[in-house]
């Protein structure tokens, strides 16, 4: 028998097995961490208030929206908890960033649609049509919206995964709620705003 032709020697094999199950191991606890959301990005930034808020209805086709607060000064995150608590499945909710003159909003739906637009009077731009997104949470499940600004830069994010980026001059903001129904009428959970200051970019 050649050189050749001889089988790795049994510690070659044993390593070869040890790696095996390292990187099974490995893999194992990459794909638990990410389930458990540890690796998620966070506000990236200083608690400045939070705002705790109550259930929203809203009637058959109707549309409405409220302000909760002023945002901060210079670059800022919100976070807005809501979850869908009855009646029409077919609405939407949503973080808005703006004032009665025109507003940043992203949406979604119960039924796993999320949305991103821009309402300036009449005119609405759409940065992101309605669209399925799989890290909606459906039916009463509570999600998350999260909008970064820092200038004109925006990022949106629902359950902590990135949704949208892209740029929008917002004047003289302040953070609210959305609620709208394609359908009879629908009841909002909006369980709370929260607010992070972010550090300013060099």
């Amino acid at each position: 028998m050649t050189r050749e032709q001889c089988p790795p020697p049994p510690h070659i094999w044993r390593g070869l097995g040890l790696a095996a199950v390292l990187l099974l191991l490995l893999s194992v606890a990459t794909i638990a961490t990410i389930s458990a959301g540890i690796v998620d990005p966070g506000p990236a930034g200083s608690p400045m208030a939070r705002h705790t808020l109550a259930p929203q209805e809203i009637g058959a086709g109707e549309q409405s929206h409220a302000w909760i607060a002023r945002v901060p000064a210079g670059a800022y995150t919100v976070r807005l908890t809501a979850a869908h608590a009855g009646g029409e499945p077919d609405s939407g909710y949503g973080l808005i960033l703006g004032n009665d003159n025109g507003y940043f909003l992203a949406a979604l739906s119960p039924l796993g649609y999320a949305a991103v637009w821009e309402q300036q009077g009449e005119v609405r731009e759409m940065h992101l049509p309605w669209q399925p997104w799989p890290h909606v949470e459906t039916s009463t499940t509570p999600n998350e919206i999260q909008v970064d600004v820092t200038g004109e830069a925006v990022t949106v994010r629902i359950n902590r995964e990135l949704l949208w980026q892209g740029r929008s001059s917002l004047t003289d903001p302040s953070a609210g709620i959305f609620l709208q129904s394609f359908g009879q009428a629908a009841t909002v959970d909006f369980q709370a705003m929260s607010f992070y200051r972010r550090p300013a970019t060099k």
